[in-house]
């Protein structure tokens, strides 16, 4: 199984930590209001590692052809470290006033408009793959609905799937407070090139898990002791998913999940 761990930050020593203990890579989630990771990956990124940077983009905010002109240069800086993740975009409250963006498509479009773009991207990426001058950089299509996954499928993009969704094997709808309110179409991630997205909580026993209280209500986070957890990895490899990406907070959930994987892949749990 290859881990790759969500909410990445440059400002730390988080990517070097996620390093040592055997991350494959680490993803840098998009907000406007925060900055250009690609500036910071071509600063920061060292050369004595080989953890590779996922970097999500909203893709109505740069074009195909200047994604590939990023790609091509930071493979020149370093090779094989740099991804991406295509996100419809999950626009959060405080980034509403910050705009400029220019197009039929944008931050306040429906979510229907914003996947549909998303569709019409990939395929444009690989439109462009056509032509090798171009550097098409590996990418991950965030998939939460049966219209992105049939086009990923037909496209043989790879994906990250919600945890909530593989679990209940269909499209799940969730309320603002993280109740299920619609279960929608069934899928299978037979023959697909998938990657899991969840927030686990690990302990070492069972006692310590029942004995939370448990304020982790989201349906992508799920509570396991570390054989359990060591279990629902083979599970996933089981069925061909070859992909983990794991998200932990507050920092001492981040310590237990980088302890897990560093001791999963030393084969000492």
């Amino acid at each position: 199984m290859d881990f790759y761990y969500f909410g990445g930050n440059m400002h730390t020593t988080i990517v070097t930590d996620l390093n040592n203990a055997h991350f494959t890579g680490v993803l840098f989630t998009y907000d406007a209001t925060q900055g250009d990771f690609f500036t910071r990956l071509a600063r920061d990124i060292r050369h004595d590692e080989k953890i590779k940077y996922m970097i999500a983009i909203r893709p109505y905010t740069i074009s195909p052809q200047y994604l590939c002109m990023i790609s091509q240069s930071i493979e020149e800086i370093m090779p094989k470290r740099l991804q991406i993740n295509l996100i419809s975009g999950h626009v959060k409250p405080h980034e509403q006033s910050v705009g400029g963006i220019l197009g039929d498509v944008t931050d306040s479009s429906s979510n229907v408009d914003r996947s549909n773009y998303l569709i019409k991207y990939v395929q444009m990426l690989e439109d462009l793959r056509k032509d090798q001058r171009n550097h098409i950089p590996e990418y991950y299509v965030s998939t939460t609905n049966r219209f992105v996954f049939d086009a990923s499928c037909d496209l043989n993009s790879k994906m990250i799937i919600a945890y909530r969704n593989y679990k209940y094997g269909c499209w799940v709808l969730k309320s603002e407070f993280d109740q299920i309110i619609e279960k929608g179409d069934p899928f299978s991630l037979d023959k697909t090139q998938s990657m899991i997205s969840l927030s686990p909580i690990i302990r070492k026993t069972q006692e310590e898990i029942d004995a939370l209280d448990k304020p982790y209500l989201t349906y992508d986070t799920d509570y396991f002791t570390y054989e359990q957890f060591d279990t629902f990895v083979k599970k996933l490899e089981g069925q061909g998913i070859k992909e983990l990406m794991l998200g932990g907070w507050p920092e001492e959930e981040r310590d237990i999940i980088i302890d897990f994987v560093k001791k999963y892949k030393e084969n000492a749990i």
